[in-house]
C-alpha cells in the first residue's frame, strides 16, 4: 500500500505545486506569501514519496548494483531539491516582499558549496536518476515501453516553461500509475498444481503398501509365466515344467485340455 501511495501521491503533489505556482504569479510577482509557502511545502512533501518510489523501482529491477546506484543518485537529487525548496520557504517566511526574498536567497546560495550542490548539480541528479531507473525497468521488460517516454516529457516540459509543470506532472502520474500496479509473481500453471478430484491423500504407509502389492503382482506374473511359457519351437503350443518336455495343446493351468 505504501509504494502505491508514493507512486500516486508524488505526481499529485507536484501537480499541486505547479498549479499553485501559476496562481501565485497571476499578479506578476511570485512570493512571498501564502501561495508561495503552500506550493513549496507541497513539493517538499512530494520528495519523501519520490524516495519511496525510487526504492520500489530499484526492488522491482532486482536490487542489483546498477538499480541500487540509480536509486541512490535519484534519492540524493531529491535531498538537494528538498534543501533548495526549504531555503525558498524560509526566505519567504522571513521577508515581506519579493526583492528582499530574492536577496536573501542569493546570499544563501553564495555560501561555499551551496550553489553547485543545491541549485546547479543536485536537482539534475533527481531528474536523471528517475529517468534512468524507469529506462532500466523498461529494458528489463518490467514496465511498458511508453513509460520512460512519458517521464522524459515530464522532465523536458518545465525546461521549456515552468508553467508546464502541471502538464508534466499529469504525464508523470500516468506513467507512475502503471508502476503502482504490482506485478504478479511467476508461478506454476494451475493445471500443473491442481489435484485430480479422484486423487486420494497419501499417508506414510501408502508407499509401503504399494511396494508390497507390486511385489505380489510381479511374483504372480513371474510364477504364471514360469509355469506357462510359450514354446517357440511350435507356435500355438504351450509347455510347462510339469509336462517334462511333452507338448500339449491349449490347456488350462491344471493341465486339462479345452
Amino acid at each position: 500500500m505504501i509504494p502505491r501511495t508514493a507512486f500516486l501521491g508524488a505526481p499529485l503533489l507536484t501537480f499541486a505545486y505547479g498549479v499553485i505556482r501559476i496562481v501565485d504569479g497571476l499578479d506578476g510577482v511570485r512570493g512571498p506569501g501564502l501561495a508561495w509557502t503552500v506550493g513549496h511545502l507541497a513539493f517538499i512533501t512530494a520528495m519523501p514519496l519520490f524516495t519511496v518510489a525510487f526504492g520500489e523501482m530499484s526492488r522491482r529491477a532486482g536490487s542489483g548494483r546498477l538499480a541500487t546506484a540509480l536509486s541512490t543518485v535519484a534519492t540524493t537529487g531529491a535531498l538537494c531539491l528538498t534543501a533548495q525548496f526549504t531555503i525558498d520557504v524560509v526566505a519567504g517566511a522571513l521577508t515581506e516582499d519579493h526583492d528582499t526574498m530574492s536577496e536573501a536567497i542569493a546570499r544563501v546560495s553564495a555560501l561555499p558549496g551551496v550553489s553547485p550542490i543545491v541549485y546547479q548539480v543536485g536537482p539534475y541528479l533527481f531528474y536523471g536518476g528517475m529517468l534512468a531507473l524507469v529506462l532500466h525497468l523498461a529494458a528489463t521488460r518490467r514496465v511498458k515501453v511508453w513509460t520512460p517516454l512519458l517521464v522524459l516529457c515530464d522532465l523536458l516540459l518545465p525546461l521549456l516553461d515552468k508553467d508546464f509543470i502541471p502538464l508534466g506532472a499529469t504525464l508523470l502520474l500516468v506513467s507512475f500509475t502503471s508502476l503502482s500496479r504490482r506485478t504478479p509473481p511467476i508461478t506454476a500453471s494451475p493445471l500443473l498444481l491442481s489435484t485430480p478430484t479422484h486423487a486420494k491423500s497419501r499417508t506414510p504407509g501408502d508407499d509401503e503398501r504399494t511396494e508390497s502389492t507390486n511385489r505380489r503382482e510381479t511374483g504372480a506374473w513371474a510364477d504364471f509365466w514360469g509355469r506357462w511359457r510359450p514354446s517357440w519351437r511350435r507356435p500355438g503350443r504351450w509347455s510347462s515344467p510339469t509336462s517334462r518336455g511333452r507338448r500339449r495343446p491349449w490347456c488350462s493351468r491344471s493341465g486339462r485340455a479345452y
